[in-house]
């Protein structure tokens, strides 16, 4: 059985995951972690790395032939900015954008350092249509790039944790595709939001977070930005991440409550199948919230996406 390998560089550890497609849908294989996190963004990968070598075992372990591996990397790894723009602009048009964007961010850097993905932001009520840029370091494309050949050849993608969450939320409740649907990620000190309608990214925002304490009121300031703008009502919010805390979730719960909007932890799991151990089930369901953008990853990306270079 050909197998999809999902890897997840989190700030925090690297979260890896292989998946079978079956006739009943997604198979779980393999899953697992490190403890120490890999930090792509060094200036050169040191071979004796603790959190490499860690890789590298798990990597060992991988059962079945690999035909494709995908990598996810924290939204807060690269610069992710929302630009005015339309869905009748051409390639060259949103060229030009993303390299004005990234002359004012790294004035230093050029365009030819950096690789883009484009998505769509449709309007919502009263806001306008926008283009989401993520936009990576081609040295960091490298790196990564470097490390991963030697195991499996070309990694098939790289993509950004919440965007691969998206993936992983509408293969695992596939009956709310068409409802309005809000999406937090906590990671390290930023909460990525997204808001989508009828299987439309219609929000994107990426807010900052000190303490855990904060989420409850980041994500009520969002609720009112999104109810004020962008939709009537909000049908459901997920939230997920290495970030939520079992307090904070709680917390986020009872204040959303007040809004009238029922929150869930989004669970990476709900419509795979497995055969792991009992050991390995209960971890997974301790990491359920965890391993979205990981689970994601192994899927075909859910938005259509623009690849500037």
């Amino acid at each position: 059985m050909k197998t999809a390998l999902s890897v997840f560089l989190n700030s925090d550890r690297t979260y890896i995951a292989a998946i079978e497609p079956r006739q009943s849908g997604l198979y779980l294989a393999y899953i697992n972690s490190t403890s120490a996190a890999f930090d792509f963004q060094q200036p050169g990968i040191d071979p004796d790395d603790e959190s490499l070598n860690q890789i590298k075992q798990l990597l060992g372990e991988i059962p079945g032939d690999v035909e494709r591996i995908s990598v996810t990397i924290p939204s807060d790894t690269v610069l992710v900015t929302q630009i005015p723009g339309n869905e009748d602009m051409d390639m060259e048009q949103m060229r030009q954008l993303v390299s004005l964007e990234i002359r004012q961010t790294f004035p230093k850097f050029s365009f030819e350092d950096f690789a883009a993905n484009v998505y769509k932001i449709y309007p919502g009520k009263e806001s306008t249509a926008m283009l989401l840029a993520v936009i990576i370091a081609k040295q960091d494309l490298t790196n990564i790039g470097d490390f991963f050949k030697q195991y499996y050849g070309k990694i098939d993608n790289i993509e950004i944790s919440q965007l691969n969450a998206i993936s992983g939320f509408f293969y695992n409740y596939p009956e709310l595709a068409d409802g309005t649907i809000a999406i937090f990620g906590i990671q390290n000190n930023f909460v990525d939001i997204t808001l989508m309608a009828m299987g439309k990214m219609i929000y994107y925002n990426l807010a900052p977070i000190n303490d855990e304490n904060e989420l409850a009121d980041i994500c009520t300031q969002e609720y009112d930005k999104l109810l004020a703008s962008h939709a009537d009502y909000i049908d459901k919010a997920y939230l997920f991440g290495a970030g939520l805390t079992k307090d904070a979730y709680l917390k986020v719960k009872e204040e959303s409550v007040k809004k009238g909007i029922d929150v869930q932890r989004l669970n990476a799991f709900r419509m795979m199948s497995t055969e792991l151990n009992q050991r390995e089930r209960d971890y997974c369901s301790r990491v359920s919230h965890v391993f979205p953008p990981c689970i994601g990853g192994a899927l075909p990306a859910f938005f259509e996406r623009i690849k500037i270079y």
